[in-house]
């Protein structure tokens, strides 16, 4: 039986080891660490699953500037290879943005494959009016609306811990 909750004490070790094991290097678990210390940490939205003592997969919404909007990040988001493609996925982020609608937050900005996003409500985000500064496909760069009208059009600055 798997149990998605939002990331406990003594979590670190095991979410570290479920990015390493499925980007096969350290950077999204590097990435995880400097935003648990940054001012756009949400602990209620780092969820993990377990499936009996064990941690499987973890997502990670945080704070970024969307516009005007109250808005969150998703990412990264990563499951043991093992786990992968069982759902476990898609649960995290439909369970992600219901917490963040419940907190008040607006809107969830992503990067990432365009059908797994659209299959958990997201949207490309340029038709929305957003921007970013990166260099990617529209396709890529998506929004996930939160509450009416809570898309505001303009650059979506991401927190400085997300450069290194």
């Amino acid at each position: 039986m798997a149990i998605v909750r939002p990331e406990q004490s003594g979590d670190e070790p095991a979410i570290a080891a479920i990015h390493v094991a499925a980007f096969e290097d350290a950077s999204e678990a590097d990435l995880v660490s400097r935003l648990r210390a940054s001012e756009a940490w949400v602990p209620e939205l780092s969820l993990v699953v377990q499936q009996e003592e064990q941690l499987v997969a973890h997502a990670l919404f945080s704070r970024v500037t969307a516009g005007e909007s109250e808005a969150l990040v998703l990412g990264p988001i990563a499951i043991l290879p093992d786990h992968q493609r069982g759902g476990l996925g898609t649960a995290l982020v439909r369970m992600g943005l219901e917490r963040a609608r419940g907190l008040k937050f607006e809107c969830v900005v992503a990067i990432g494959p365009p059908a797994f996003l659209a299959s958990c409500g997201f949207r490309p985000a340029a038709a929305r009016g957003l921007t970013t500064e990166m260099e990617l496909p529209d396709e890529v760069f998506q929004v996930a609306e939160l509450a009416p009208a809570g898309i505001s059009p303009g650059p979506v600055l991401w927190p400085s811990e997300w450069d290194s």
